[in-house]
This record gives C-alpha cells, sequence and structure tokens, in this order.
C-alpha cells in the first residue's frame, strides 16, 4: 500500500526533527505546518488524461495527469483528491567545542502507488545544516550567523518557539539547522470519502 511506502520513505527524514523535539529547551525548537486542500473529481477524459476536479470553493479547475502516473484508469468521477504539504523547521545546539561542518546534508525521496492502486504520490526532502553564532539580540529578537559557505546573515526570529532557544545562545554556539518539505497526493474513492465525513452510525 502506498501509505505504507510513505511511511517507510518519510520516517528516516524526520529523524533529524524528532531529535530536536527530544531535546530540553532552551538547546532546541521546532516548528511544522500542514496545507491541505480537497477536491472532487468531475470529468475524466482518459484518452486525452485530463482531469476536472471541483474544490471546495465551489470552483473547477482541469489539470492533465503526467504519463507517469500509470493508475489513471482506476480513478473515478466522485473520487475525493487530497493534496498536502507538509513543512518544518527544527534547531539544535550543538554540544560546546563542537565544530561547524562545512558540508550540506541533503535528503531525497519519492514513492508513488503500486500497479493497480489507486494514484498516490510522496516526495519529500530533508536539508541539514550547521550554523556558526555570531551575535545574538534577544530585546529585538535578531540573530546573525555564519552559513557553511561561510555567508553571514542576520535573521529575524518570529515564532515563540526559537525566541526562547534564542536567549540560551551565545557567539561561537554552533547550530543544527533542518529544513523538511513533503508533498503527499492522494485517491479515494466516493463511499470512502463519505464515511470518513459521515463518521459511524449507532
Amino acid at each position: 500500500m502506498l501509505f505504507k511506502a510513505m511511511t517507510r520513505l518519510a520516517f528516516p527524514l524526520v529523524l533529524a526533527l524528532s531529535g530536536c523535539l527530544n531535546q530540553p529547551a532552551p538547546e532546541a525548537a521546532s516548528r511544522s505546518e500542514v496545507i491541505k486542500v480537497t477536491s472532487t473529481v468531475q470529468a475524466i477524459d482518459y484518452d486525452k488524461r485530463i482531469v476536472t476536479l471541483k474544490e471546495e470553493d465551489g470552483t473547477s479547475s482541469t489539470v492533465t495527469v503526467s504519463e507517469e502516473v500509470t493508475n489513471l484508469p482506476q480513478v473515478k468521477v466522485g473520487d475525493t483528491v487530497t493534496v498536502e504539504l507538509y513543512t518544518g523547521l527544527a534547531a539544535m545546539l550543538k554540544p560546546k567545542g563542537s565544530a561547524q561542518s562545512p558540508d550540506v546534508q541533503v535528503d531525497l525521496g519519492a514513492a508513488k502507488a503500486a500497479a493497480g492502486d489507486r494514484p498516490g504520490l510522496l516526495v519529500a526532502n530533508a536539508v541539514t545544516a550547521d550554523v556558526r553564532v555570531e551575535s545574538v539580540d534577544v530585546k529585538n529578537n535578531k540573530i546573525r550567523v555564519t552559513g557553511p559557505s561561510g555567508l553571514v546573515r542576520e535573521l529575524d526570529v518570529m515564532h515563540p518557539d526559537f525566541q526562547a532557544m534564542l536567549k540560551g545562545l551565545k557567539p561561537g554556539d554552533i547550530v543544527e539547522m533542518t529544513y523538511f518539505e513533503a508533498f503527499a497526493v492522494s485517491v479515494e474513492p466516493a463511499a470512502a470519502a463519505k464515511t470518513e465525513t459521515t463518521g459511524k452510525s449507532y
């Protein structure tokens, strides 16, 4: 099943985030966001691979499905298409005396539904890099850091969790930053979508 494949793919990419979450404050901070868009299949032209979707606000849009999507015949009018975008950022203070790594680690992965299943897709990536703290302005929630390439940047710290971590940082500290992003598309039959919406009957 695609769900199992998605789980296997996403798990190693979120380890960096979960590791940061397990660190005591104020040595770590994280944030995440999920954007979810659901639409209903109104019409399908299988020969031209054109699908018309009705959005939740009532508007309609037409999309051309790539040849890479091999399971288009499994999609029917009335099915529900869900698109989800997951993003996350995590920061972890490295142990005192740690050297800044000059490397940027990039983890990429993708998974799609098996032949015969309903179409589904997951694309995910995680980027991890060290930054060196140059100065900290707690009063104005600003920080100056040097990245792996030597570029110095001043950043505005907006999120409360990162602002709390800011209070414990000092020049010379090395902070490991990880950015995570995943894009998932799934298709559910009309009956399943209705069941999920109405819930169980007693």
